[in-house]
């Protein structure tokens, strides 16, 4: 269980990555869509489709945090480190 734990862990930081670049590359690509809008080549609704996919990819980096946070505790589950006093509720 602590290898399948520590396996889902790193896919769960990898993902974190790629959903960063992802913001990113929809942050551009936003950005490149209003100066279009602008002059006129694109319309209200792409400017709106273009937000709507940077949205999305901020909602999605809050899901992959929660899925590495929840992902970092079953691995300390697994490995016998996640007690009271590791978490520091005795100190």
């Amino acid at each position: 269980s602590a290898t399948t734990a520590w396996e889902n862990d790193s896919a769960a930081r990898a993902s974190i990555e790629a959903i960063k670049s992802q913001i990113a590359a929809s942050a551009i690509a936003l950005e490149g869509v209003q100066r279009e809008s602008e002059v006129g080549s694109r319309t209200v609704l792409d400017v709106l489709d273009a937000e709507q996919e940077l949205l999305d990819a901020k909602v999605g980096l809050v899901k992959a945090e929660r899925d590495q946070f929840v992902s970092t505790l079953v691995l300390l589950s697994a490995i016998g480190a996640l007690t009271g006093e590791s978490l520091g509720f005795f100190d």
